[in-house]
């Protein structure tokens, strides 16, 4: 009596570990161990899924049971169960059917071809192959403008740092990022500076830091470099946030 209900309580302990959720890491490369970033991580049979990020890794709460299935454009969608594992690396292969029917642009006979835009250059070939499914709007450079004659100079508080992420995903994918992909301040401003924030009992909501040098290209010229630091907040302490999306169908 006692071996049976042993058995029972083993079995059902058992039941309970394999049906509780735990976070699963991962990373998904190619071939030749470059991160890919946008796949698609799916739980087999269900809509729980996330996308792996700019260096290939991602995080899912899983199963034991549970099977992940990887989906990449242009490459062989891959299943893999997950048995325990807490981290896993998958190599994702080519699919060599799937790249053949992309749309093919021009011929190029040199070796070197120039990239224009978001356009793919294989080497060996010489054939050039557009991804259709990025756009960027324009960017209209600004003109230099005399001080004497336009003394104010406004600029924008808020903080964009997208594009380092997006121009290092191109250049990891082996193209050129389309011109208007590159966005000077949000390269810029992607990374941390040391700037000194506001003290504690002060009224100002933010602190300016300025620093002038001269201009390499141009000896008559300066560059002002404008720095704004807000006081600093514990994301601890802030309370829940909502993230609203709009899709547009």
């Amino acid at each position: 009596m006692r071996t049976f209900i042993l058995f029972l309580l083993t079995f059902g302990m058992l039941n309970v570990a394999t049906a509780q959720e735990y976070l699963l890491k991962g990373k998904v490369t190619d071939s030749q161990n470059n991160p890919l970033s946008g796949v698609s991580v799916l739980v087999k049979s269900t809509q729980k899924g996330v996308s792996t990020d700019f260096d290939g890794k991602f995080e899912i709460m899983v199963k034991s049971k549970d099977i992940l299935v990887f989906s990449y454009i242009g490459f062989l969608t891959q299943e893999i169960p997950v048995k325990g594992k807490k981290n896993i690396t998958v190599i994702l292969k080519e699919d060599n059917q799937a790249l053949e029917e992309v749309v093919v642009l021009a011929y190029e006979t040199q070796k070197e071809a120039a990239v224009v835009g978001n356009v793919l250059t294989d080497r060996s070939s010489g054939i050039r192959i557009k991804d259709e499914h990025e756009t960027y709007k324009a960017i209209d450079e600004n003109n230099f403008k005399q001080v004497s004659k336009d003394p104010i100079s406004t600029f924008s508080a808020d903080v964009d740092r997208a594009s380092y992420s997006n121009v290092r995903r191109m250049i990891n994918n082996g193209y050129l990022p389309n011109k208007d992909a590159v966005r000077v301040e949000e390269m810029i401003n992607y990374f941390d500076y040391d700037y000194p924030e506001p003290t504690a009992n002060s009224d100002v909501p933010f602190q300016v830091s300025t620093q002038l040098s001269n201009t390499p290209w141009n000896e008559k010229n300066y560059l002002l470099q404008i720095g704004l630091q807000a006081k600093k907040i514990k994301m601890e302490d802030t309370p829940p946030s909502n993230i609203v999306f709009l899709i547009d169908v």
